[in-house]
């Protein structure tokens, strides 16, 4: 689903700037009446406004999502069961007074993650009822090897009781080969 690369500075990068984005809204909130930002200034406060609503929904997806793997065959299904997810939990209308009302970055991301959570728990029933055996050739030349646990919705192998990628696991290979 998310599957870009994002580095660890364009992440801090994106919570400095949101945080900047909220002390300004803020400042101009306690300083200027509600009327004069809506008319006088309402070029300049509707696009903090709106900039500081694009970079929360971003900074927000990256935490919600990062590192969640979904096969495009699956996508719709799973694009419908996050959205019902995300209404069940209420937890928007959360987010946005964080942003917006409470200018709390730490608030933010806490609800994030306990919508991440959330999320994650739905998904581990979707796997579970999709998983399949992955029989090796070595498996079928050995009984005693046994099938792996396939998840086709993630492209993933359960291993040591998480999902695992073909590429994780190889990373975790090689480094086990180098160290025998």
């Amino acid at each position: 689903m998310n599957n870009t690369k994002i580095d660890e500075s364009k992440i801090s990068s994106m919570r400095a700037n949101m945080q900047k984005l909220m002390q300004t809204l803020q400042k101009n909130k306690e300083q200027v009446p509600a009327e004069l930002l809506q008319t006088k200034y309402k070029k300049g406060y509707f696009s903090l406004i709106g900039n500081l609503k694009q970079l929360s929904s971003d900074y927000a997806g990256f935490l919600v999502l990062h590192d969640i793997r979904i096969h495009r065959d699956y996508l719709d299904e799973v694009t419908a069961l996050i959205k019902r997810r995300i209404d069940a939990t209420g937890i928007l209308p959360q987010l946005s007074a964080a942003v917006f009302q409470q200018y709390d970055i730490n608030q933010f991301e806490t609800l994030a993650a306990s919508l991440r959570t959330e999320i994650k728990d739905e998904l581990e029933c979707f796997y579970d009822r999709r998983c399949c055996l992955f029989f090796s050739e070595e498996c079928l030349e050995d009984p005693a090897i046994l099938p792996e646990i396939y998840c086709p919705v993630n492209g993933c192998i359960w291993l040591d009781g998480k999902w695992l990628s073909k590429e994780n696991i190889e990373k975790i290979l090689s480094k086990e080969d180098l160290h025998t």
